[in-house]
């Protein structure tokens, strides 16, 4: 079974549309029909990656994410003033749920990474490169994805074509820091907490759409791509 870029595309922002109006109107929604969309921000993150691998300028390409970081915030804002919301938590919520900004700092993350990678030879450079990938990283963890986002973008690509060990450092890195958040925060490690208080770890279905999908190209045209 195959799933290709179009299909899981348009898969994907219907998902990610539900879940913001509930974020929206958390009153008038139930909770549960945000459960499909948790395999959202994996999904775009891979396709983040698989498109950082492929832009013939990777410059112009954090460029358009940004730009549609910039369409989602003045969408999200027009939304909201039709569905007469202006409360300053939702508006807050307006840029900290838009998940194009924290795309758009994973393909600067990855960016510095080829920089380390292209001046590996000198250790000024380097150690440059590192507070860079550190004040990026920061940046992320206070966006909508937060820690979730940055292993995720360091999972897909140094695990591209790996998918085995993609698997497991997926699943890993979610069951870490999931335990993790619990210990530190001494929440007791029961069922409800592990399971029903936090959703996020349905996120660990967003592997199974990424194990079938397909990088041949169904449909050739701008959305696709």
């Amino acid at each position: 079974m195959k799933i290709y870029t179009f299909k899981l595309k348009v898969l994907s922002l219907i998902l990610m549309f539900i879940e913001h109006i509930y974020n929206f109107i958390p009153n008038r929604i139930p909770v549960w029909i945000t459960y499909p969309g948790r395999i959202v921000a994996p999904i775009f993150f891979y396709f983040m990656v698989e498109g950082f691998f492929y832009a013939r300028s990777r410059f112009w390409y954090a460029k358009r994410i940004f730009s549609w970081a910039i369409v989602m915030l003045l969408g999200t804002k027009l939304i909201l003033l039709l569905i007469n919301v202006k409360t300053i938590d939702t508006m807050i919520n307006s840029i900290y749920l838009n998940i194009f900004l924290s795309l758009g700092c994973g393909v600067v993350l990855l960016s510095v990474i080829e920089w380390i990678k292209d001046n590996k030879f000198d250790k000024l450079n380097i150690l440059l490169g590192l507070v860079l990938l550190i004040a990026i990283s920061r940046v992320m963890m206070f966006l909508g994805t937060n820690i979730f986002g940055v292993f995720m973008t360091l999972i897909f690509y140094f695990f591209r074509d790996k998918k085995k060990l993609m698997v497991v450092a997926y699943l890993g890195s979610f069951l870490t820091l999931k335990l993790g958040y619990m210990f530190i925060y001494n929440i007791p490690f029961t069922y409800k907490a592990l399971f029903i208080d936090d959703f996020q770890w349905m996120m660990v279905f967003g592997i199974i759409p990424i194990l079938i999908y397909s990088r041949e190209r169904e449909l050739n045209n701008i959305f696709s791509k």
